[in-house]
């Protein structure tokens, strides 16, 4: 990000991707702790993915929620605060657990917050409902010390602490780029603003020849532009949002036709030239903050997508 041509404001408000990938390494330390590696995590969220029946029991899986919580202070609406939850679902058999896919050691951790926890299957932890639970097959009850069942299953809330430090500097800093942004896009619309009205009044043509001429080329100008579809295309074939990459080819081209017609050349008040000087220039700031989103989505993404149960960036971003 550095290396960019980006203000240094821009830059300190940057996803600190570095940061973010340490605080990560806590995250996965912390999972590691108690027997949740990658490799289990994987294995269990495969049973979320395997149908069951009645006759086959499910082995326990795990659910990763990130919960939203807005806060709103009288008239001062604060950003959301993110709370990471992951459960997991296992099976008690008298009170011990008994899954297969899960170390002595994680076990013996699960079964302690199973039992020192009331919550059961059927209690809500996403704030967007019910998490879902695996299904088991019944047992024969007569020997159960749990609940009337010999096999019972709980949901446990395993507590994350340094998750919920990744995401509140997340949080933070995607906040800071939105305020960014808005200040940004305030910028421009003034600039346009200012932009409209000085070529308004350059090419009345109530001004004479020379403005009625001129008003003849910025016509040419802009139907350049439409053709040129820099940020968003209309057509069927290539319909939506350019990259910025699709943007710079597009602009470059729109710039290359107007230097092959000769149009700037032709415009003959000074005050013309000067606006369409100002038109590129504010073209190039919204190229700018174009791609210094993509960058921050990309690292947000790359970031999100080494979690636990892999989010999207529409979940934060």
């Amino acid at each position: 990000m550095r290396a960019s041509a980006f203000p240094q404001k821009w830059v300190d408000c940057a996803i600190p991707y570095g940061q973010l990938k340490k605080c990560l390494k806590k995250v996965t330390k912390e999972l590691e702790e108690i027997g949740l590696d990658k490799e289990t995590l994987t294995s269990l969220a495969a049973v979320q993915q395997r149908p069951s029946s009645n006759d086959t029991p499910v082995d326990s899986g795990f659910s990763y929620h990130l919960d939203v919580n807005s806060i709103d202070d009288d008239d001062d609406v604060k950003p959301p605060r993110y709370r990471p939850r992951l459960t997991i679902f296992i099976h008690l058999e008298d009170g011990v657990a008994v899954d297969a896919k899960l170390s002595p050691p994680t076990r013996d951790f699960l079964q302690k917050l199973a039992l020192s926890n009331s919550a059961t299957a059927g209690t809500s932890l996403s704030s967007k409902g019910s998490l879902p639970v695996p299904s088991i097959a019944s047992s024969d009850s007569q020997n159960s010390g749990v609940t009337g069942n010999a096999t019972d299953i709980r949901q446990v809330e395993v507590p994350l602490v340094f998750d919920a430090e990744f995401f509140g500097i997340l949080q933070t800093d995607v906040t800071n780029i939105g305020a960014l942004q808005e200040e940004e896009q305030a910028k421009l619309e003034g600039q346009i603003g200012i932009l409209g009205e000085e070529l308004g009044k350059a090419i009345e043509p109530s001004r004479g020849r020379r403005a009625r001429g001129d008003l003849d080329i910025w016509r040419q100008i802009f139907e350049l532009y439409l053709d040129a579809r820099i940020f968003f295309s209309s057509r069927e074939s290539d319909h939506g949002a350019r990259t910025s990459t699709q943007a710079v080819e597009q602009l470059r081209w729109f710039q290359d036709q107007v230097v092959q017609r000769k149009l700037v050349q032709r415009l003959k008040l000074d005050a013309s030239q000067a606006a369409f000087g100002n038109f590129v220039t504010i073209n190039t700031a919204l190229l700018s903050i174009l791609k210094f989103q993509e960058i921050n989505r990309l690292a947000v993404s790359k970031i999100l997508k080494s979690m636990p149960g892999a989010h999207s960036t529409d979940d934060i971003y």
